[in-house]
């Protein structure tokens, strides 16, 4: 190939990649405007708990990245906080940021907690009574 040929392809490349249609995420995504977002996030805030309301405002303000992943872990497993600790689903790109997730303190308290061999009193004198 000459160097004229590579001169004629390379704008060809730039004018496809410029003509390819791409969305325009600026001011809140494509095509969203301010009211049609507002109205979801009302709906969508009045069916979850009342207790994470101020979170899921935090997050869909835009001020918070915590509260955004923390929002986003509850609702996806249902608003059940227990369930974010429980989670299996390891392939899920906020898995090691996710909240409530146990740490030593938790597994040290929760071993303590779970049954375990042997009786839960404590066993009779084995001094005969004499």
């Amino acid at each position: 190939m000459t160097s004229k040929e590579k001169e004629a392809a390379a704008p060809a490349k730039t004018t496809a990649h410029k003509n390819k249609i791409t969305p325009d995420y600026s001011n809140n995504g494509p095509d969203m405007s301010s009211e049609k977002r507002a109205d979801r996030i009302a709906r969508r805030r009045a069916d979850m708990p009342k207790v994470y309301r101020g979170i899921y405002d935090r997050a869909v303000s835009g001020k918070s990245l915590r509260a955004a992943v923390n929002s986003f872990c509850l609702e996806c497993v249902m608003w059940q906080r227990v369930e974010v600790r429980l989670c299996t689903s390891l392939a899920c790109p906020l898995f090691p940021y996710r909240p409530y997730k146990p740490n030593e303190t938790s597994k040290a308290i929760s071993r303590s907690n779970q049954p375990h061999d042997g009786p839960d009193f404590a066993p009779e004198s084995i001094k005969s009574e004499d």
